[in-house]
């Protein structure tokens, strides 16, 4: 399960040209890993349904990721999404394994429902398996997830959104397999933090992650323009080490 907590929201370069995939809505097929032994066995033209207190995210069939906008009219704390769309932009982390995890956008694409799509993967040093293959929708508010591994998220799933405010918060609750997934994600507050790429003024979330009956709790680090620089976990963690943009 943390392994969800650690690559889903985050997480080599192929040369691969632009194709046309799916709209995000194709029936899942059974996953061929065990989540809790592969940390990365875990993105949609979603209209938008402005309801009152918050913003619903119509993703199709099953449930919708719910965001409410906290109290209102502060300060964006989190407004820039990282850069998803550009191919080879890389993030290397290092685990509390004392191992590295490189991950690397290694496709963009285009959706058959028109939007733009990435590909982005992880891999863990000595680790032959990608820990996460994860294909996302990209939007100008907000990045889905709506693959992991070829298997599809039905409905897909918030990876970032902008703009983020204190108080802010969203439900993701998706179907993988015929299993039911959820995290829920809090905007607590805005702090500097360190890592070994550096120091950055980050917003602070907490992820809640369910899965089969059990939950985990973590703590995020989102930087404009980057994205994901670390995670505390109830186990492990892993903070970033480097960013690269080709």
């Amino acid at each position: 399960m943390l392994g969800r907590v650690l690559f889903g929201s985050l997480l080599a370069m192929s040369a691969s040209g632009c194709e046309r995939r799916g709209d995000g809505n194709d029936a899942p097929t059974p996953p061929d890993c065990d989540v809790d032994a592969d940390p990365g066995c875990e993105a949609g033209d979603a209209g938008v349904d402005m309801g009152e207190g918050g913003m619903a995210l119509d993703m199709g069939s099953g449930d919708s990721a719910v965001m409410d906008e906290g109290s209102g009219g502060l300060e964006p704390v989190f407004s820039e999404l990282p850069p998803y769309g550009e191919l080879g932009v890389q993030w290397v982390y290092l685990h509390s394994s004392n191992v590295d995890v490189t991950c690397v956008i290694e496709e963009v694409f285009e959706w058959e429902d028109g939007l733009g799509g990435a590909t982005r993967r992880c891999h863990m040093d000595g680790v032959t398996q990608a820990l996460s293959d994860t294909d996302f929708a990209l939007l100008a508010d907000r990045i889905e997830r709506r693959a992991e591994k070829g298997q599809t998220l039905m409905p897909s799933a918030l990876e970032f959104n902008v703009p983020l405010a204190i108080g802010d918060e969203w439900n993701n609750v998706w179907s993988q397999a015929g299993v039911e997934l959820e995290e829920r994600w809090t905007v607590l507050r805005t702090e500097q933090v360190e890592t070994l790429a550096g120091t950055y003024e980050a917003a602070v979330l907490q992820l809640v992650a369910g899965y089969g009956g059990s939950s985990s709790t973590s703590t995020v680090w989102w930087v404009d323009g980057i994205g994901q620089v670390k995670v505390e976990g109830e186990t492990t963690g892993m903070e970033l080490k480097s960013f690269t943009r080709p």
